[in-house]
């Protein structure tokens, strides 16, 4: 089971998964990246847009 991310991780996330709203059209979007404070890797999973098809945004919509 994952882990908890720390509040650094949690931080990088929530910018990454604007930038993902703001930019990307092709979806879905599947990342690894690194924290820029701990360097812990990030999974990142996007599959559909945000708000798409009647769905909340909630980050962690994993299908």
């Amino acid at each position: 089971m994952a882990e908890a991310l720390q509040p650094c991780c949690e931080k990088a996330r929530t910018h990454y998964l604007a930038r993902v709203a703001s930019g990307i059209t092709s979806y879905p979007v599947i990342k690894s990246i690194p924290c820029p404070t701990c360097k812990r890797i990030i999974e990142i999973r996007v599959y559909t847009r945000p708000g798409a098809a009647g769905e909340s945004g909630d980050p962690n919509n994993v299908g």
